[in-house]
């Protein structure tokens, strides 16, 4: 099944449930202040829910939004650019109608009912109890956690999430926040990831192993990359760098421009850091590549995209080895002092310098055992995961635990 054909069928399914379809916003929104992108169907919304012109719509949305490279190194949920269906009720609508909905939504695409486990505030115990009715696996989790904070139009609003589990993972496929909720009644803010419903159905591992990424993963397995974790990192920073410029994103060092450069930088040294020939013969074949699964991208011109990449892999390299041939025999504690020296004042990438020098502690997101990172959970990451079972998964020192989107 392809991408559109899972979109058509979430889509079919708010529309035989009454939602009406909007116009999405552009990508790339070309404002003086932020935000320079849409991250989030959320803003398409918005103002429904002031002027509530349309009760009951959803968005089909092309979205951006900056990811560390650790993050997407880890975790194959973790991506800069991708897909999302919003949809909205500005009124309030009967819980258990929403409900049922998300039900068939699941049905109608092909996941497997028990699979899927709700995650509920745990002070709401009616709704814990309705929910039981539609979705026998209800996790009851901790209430500060359900908090849907930074919501402009009220301060009442939880989060229900429906995750996942798969290949010994938990991977969230759609998210509620029941807005001003009173008894079985609340505004609806909803959203569907789709690309991750996308891979699941397909019975693979991650969005990369689908036709979303099929000329960059091509790309990939002629240099037998495809299993290095800094690879994914290239191929999704320079697809979303791609398709931003695309749109009419400028480079430069200012506001959304400054967005762009990094995003190219990142990419570049993940580049680096995949140990592939750094030649520009070879630096233009993976652009090229990646630029096959950019959509509508065949008639744009990517020659300045391609000169920031290759320039600046060329100077974090030069940099890189100048570092490395002048303080290679110092004492850690030396080394740390230059590093942080050399990134504020050259721009020095830290995560190459890292595996140069192991003992060089930066501020990153390591993965440790069960896949906890230094700023939670993550439920789903690349490699083998071991959760068995959604329950204990979300009961481990509840406080800590993050459910990553």
């Amino acid at each position: 099944m392809n991408i559109n054909t899972t979109i058509d069928i979430i889509k079919k399914n708010l529309e035989n449930n009454n939602y009406i379809e909007k116009k999405p916003n552009p990508l790339f929104l070309n404002r003086e202040e932020p935000p320079f992108f849409t991250f989030s169907p959320y803003l398409v919304a918005e103002e429904e829910f002031i002027e509530r012109s349309t009760d009951s719509f959803f968005v089909n949305q092309e979205c951006y939004r900056y990811c560390d490279p650790d993050m997407i190194s880890t975790s194959p949920l973790s991506v800069p650019l991708q897909n999302l269906i919003g949809y909205y009720k500005t009124t309030p609508v009967n819980i258990k109608d929403v409900l049922h909905s998300i039900k068939g939504l699941f049905e109608q695409v092909g996941l497997n009912s028990d699979s899927v486990y709700v995650v509920v505030n745990e002070d709401h115990t009616d709704l814990v109890s309705l929910t039981k009715k539609q979705f026998p696996n209800v996790i009851p989790f901790v209430r500060e956690d359900m908090l849907a904070k930074n919501i402009p139009l009220t301060n009442d609003a939880y989060y229900m999430r429906f995750i996942y589990l798969y290949n010994g993972g938990v991977i969230g496929l759609c998210n509620i926040v029941l807005l001003d909720r009173e008894n079985d009644s609340a505004k609806i803010d909803g959203i569907v990831f789709t690309e991750r419903i996308h891979f699941i159905i397909n019975n693979v591992n991650s969005v990369y192993e689908t036709e979303l990424y099929f000329n960059s993963m091509k790309m990939l397995k002629k240099y037998n990359l495809e299993s290095n974790n800094n690879s994914y990192v290239l191929i999704s920073n320079m697809k979303a760098a791609i398709t931003l410029y695309r749109d009419g994103c400028s480079i430069n060092g200012k506001k959304a421009g400054h967005n762009l450069k990094r995003l190219i930088k990142d990419a570049a040294n993940a580049c680096i850091l995949t140990g592939i020939s750094l030649s520009e013969d070879v630096l233009s074949e993976i652009l090229d590549a990646i630029k096959k699964d950019v959509q509508n991208s065949q008639d744009s011109n990517i020659d300045e995209v391609k000169n920031i990449f290759i320039e600046h892999i060329g100077k974090s390299d030069e940099l890189t080895k100048s570092f490395i041939e002048k303080y290679k025999e110092e004492e850690i504690n030396k080394i740390n002092e230059k590093i942080e020296e050399w990134k504020s004042t050259y721009g020095l990438s830290e995560r190459i310098l890292s595996e140069y020098f192991p003992k060089y502690v930066r501020n990153k997101m390591t993965v440790g055992a069960g896949g906890q990172l230094q700023n939670g959970f993550w439920g789903y990451i690349f490699g083998n995961n071991t959760i068995e079972d959604p329950y204990a998964f979300y009961g481990k020192k509840a406080d800590e635990v993050r459910s990553k989107r």
